[in-house]
């Protein structure tokens, strides 16, 4: 273990044990200084809120520290791949090309419809059944 000293605002080198106020915002995000007592814990990368001077015992610095046990399972957690991700390529590998089948046999079957006869043109529909003219639209109403 590591003894030594923390200046007023500097960053603890390592997981420590001393009593001072700190600032723990880098790893919890809270903004306001935590009070810390002789004995508790205090993680690296801490800031020192008092204006003295804070005696210091490292218990653990370097790849044993918990700031960089969190920056290790961070890092892990954005290079792994979920497997909920490997199952939904799955399902879009199978599920686009099958909506892009029954579309265009859709557009085929309508289009075939239409050439042959069978769907009357929009003009037939919009005039009626009997190919007379649409009655004229009610004028509208006078608040507009």
């Amino acid at each position: 273990m590591l003894t030594g000293e923390v200046r007023p605002v500097a960053v603890a080198p390592g997981d420590d044990v001393y009593g001072s106020t700190l600032n723990e915002s880098l790893l919890t995000g809270e903004a306001r200084p935590v009070a810390k007592a002789r004995g508790d814990d205090v993680y690296g990368g801490t800031r020192n809120a008092r204006r003295g001077m804070a005696a210091v015992r490292a218990t653990a610095v370097g790849v044993d520290a918990a700031l960089s046990s969190i920056m290790c399972l961070v890092d892990d957690a954005q290079t792994a791949r979920a497997p909920i991700g490997a199952f939904s390529d799955r399902v879009s590998g199978v599920f686009v090309p099958v909506v892009v089948a029954i579309v265009v046999a859709i557009f085929a079957v309508w289009f075939g419809l239409a050439a042959g006869g069978v769907v009357p043109d929009c003009r037939t529909f919009f005039e009626g059944a009997s190919g007379a003219p649409a009655p004229p639209r009610p004028p509208p109403p006078p608040w507009r």
